[in-house]
């Protein structure tokens, strides 16, 4: 079983704004040894919770328009499936796709030292 938790918080300098983005990944799933290659297959779900609010202002032909706009995730939570095959002691695959009303695919070549 793996989990994952990212919380990012981001201020835009030229805005008044700011981006603050929470993520949760809970997985689980089995390691199989098929000779020399370990196969992992797993299923969990993705939870992203984003909170966006740009404030600023804009002049066209000497009027000031001032705006605000506050966004946020429609479906927070997202099922996902994956597998890593894992080459040898060094090189792995992943691939990873959650589905649903949020879509996300992965994909990646990776060298461990």
């Amino acid at each position: 079983m793996n989990c994952e938790v990212n919380y990012t918080y981001t201020e835009v300098n030229r805005l008044s704004s700011y981006v603050k983005t929470f993520m949760v990944t809970p997985r689980a799933g089995i390691r199989v040894p098929i000779k020399n290659i370990n196969v992992s297959l797993y299923g969990g779900a993705h939870h992203e919770t984003i909170t966006n609010r740009l404030k600023g202002s804009y002049t066209l032909e000497g009027i000031r328009f001032d705006y605000s706009l506050d966004a946020s995730a429609e479906s927070p939570w997202s099922p996902l499936a994956g597998t890593q095959i894992e080459f040898g002691k060094h090189w792995g695959l992943l691939a990873e796709g959650s589905f649903g009303d949020r879509q996300m695919w992965i994909g990646s070549l990776f060298f461990r030292w």
